[in-house]
């Protein structure tokens, strides 16, 4: 999923993928990454461990690794032109979150790029979410009817509500086509949000 926000007529493209596993689809990513000119990545289930190193020419590299476990991980990349300072959020565990301040035409640009695995808790609770300027992209693994599923579980409507009272505004739309396809179960579905 790539979303646009327009910032003072200065466009800034950002991307957002779950990976499910990184290290040998650096080639193709940062082949996308040039051709559709994106200025942020937000990546998913990087799978990437410490002694990984994992950089791509043109982009600064803010990643939080899953540490304990195997798998999982969170990364962003942002074009070397515009400044940027990451954070992560303590969730003691649960969810991975990670965030990256971004200033582009005298504006500051809050991005939190988040992947909760399904045995986890999402806490969106920790999450400071500013007033205005800010995008919350990731792989929120929960079923809601407002991104396309045919029912809404527990999780969805804690994202919902997490989402109404952030005032924050889904971008997925439910008809848009599924994010995800699993391979073992021979299913599509949207786990992925912004």
């Amino acid at each position: 999923r790539t979303t646009t926000i327009e910032e003072d007529s200065r466009p800034l493209n950002i991307l957002q993928w779950n990976a499910e596993g990184i290290y040998n689809k650096k080639l193709s990513l940062s082949e996308r990454l040039h051709s559709e000119q994106i200025d942020v990545a937000c990546i998913q289930e990087t799978h990437l461990k410490p002694n990984h190193r994992f950089t791509i020419r043109g982009y600064q590299t803010f990643r939080m690794d899953r540490e304990g476990r195997h798998k999982g991980g969170v990364l962003i990349l942002v074009k070397n032109s515009i400044p940027a300072k990451d954070f992560q959020v303590d969730t003691l565990q649960q969810a991975e979150i990670q965030g990256v301040k971004v200033t582009v035409d005298n504006s500051t640009i809050t991005i939190f790029n988040l992947y909760c695995p399904p045995d986890k808790e999402l806490s969106l609770q920790l999450l400071d979410i500013p007033t205005e300027n800010c995008l919350a992209v990731g792989d929120f693994n929960s079923h809601s009817t407002c991104w396309g599923y045919e029912e809404t579980d527990r999780r969805g409507d804690e994202v919902e509500d997490w989402q109404i009272e952030s005032k924050l505004i889904l971008l997925n739309d439910p008809e848009d086509p599924p994010t995800f396809f699993s391979r073992r179960w021979i299913t599509a579905s949207t786990p992925d949000l912004a």
